[in-house]
């Protein structure tokens, strides 16, 4: 019996199972968003539905193509899932691997407020666990467009984590994109503007 094939196909499987589970956690959210934060009926937010040309492997691949040819010095690659499942990048020349935390979203859009936004939940204990030196948030738009923004893990997130972290050590992301930058909202309701695209933040 061929168990390395039965193995790699429960794992298959595991990680459809955990996308759907996610998926659902995520609408729920969005529900939980529209009654307390954005004081709008759950009607009022509807996740885009014109959104089939990219998944979450889709999005993670066409960033390992972008990655690839800013970093031509480094092999990009998938991570296993003891690195998170994210991306991994290796030096060529002193095979130094860095690790990236790769999060996706499809944006769901309030009507109300009249944009559309990314939700993310960050379980800070598997970031610990995995310990990136960054970490890529995509998003795919109404209008079918994949955007990407770049956090490092230390100076965005460790300053969060000794702010202020909810009981379930879980730190929640919104973000909407506005002009050619990206607003990340974040629990306690402060922002941060980054630039779409910035890779040039990864050294």
């Amino acid at each position: 019996m061929n168990y390395e094939k039965i193995i790699l196909e429960l794992m298959s499987r595991i990680q459809n199972l955990e996308e759907i589970v996610g998926l659902h956690e995520k609408r729920l959210a969005l529900i939980d968003d529209c009654d307390e934060n954005l004081d709008v009926d759950p009607g009022e937010a509807e996740e885009v539905s014109n959104q089939e040309r990219y998944k979450r492997t889709d999005a993670r691949d066409e960033a390992i193509r972008i990655l690839s040819e800013k970093f031509p010095d480094h092999k990009v690659k998938k991570a296993l899932r003891e690195d998170g499942s994210g991306i991994n990048m290796v030096d060529q020349e002193t095979n130094d691997k860095l690790t990236i935390k790769f999060y996706f979203s499809k944006m769901a859009q309030n009507r109300t407020q009249g944009y559309e936004y990314g939700y993310y939940l960050v379980r800070l204990k598997e970031l610990a666990r995995v310990n990136p030196k960054f970490c890529l948030f995509s998003m795919i738009d109404s209008n079918d467009e994949l955007s990407f923004i770049v956090l490092e893990n230390e100076e965005m997130f460790k300053s969060y984590y000794e702010r202020e972290h909810n009981e379930d050590d879980e730190l929640q992301l919104y973000i909407r994109i506005q002009g050619d930058s990206a607003v990340v909202s974040f629990n306690d309701g402060s922002e941060e503007v980054i630039k779409l695209g910035n890779w040039d933040i990864i050294k």
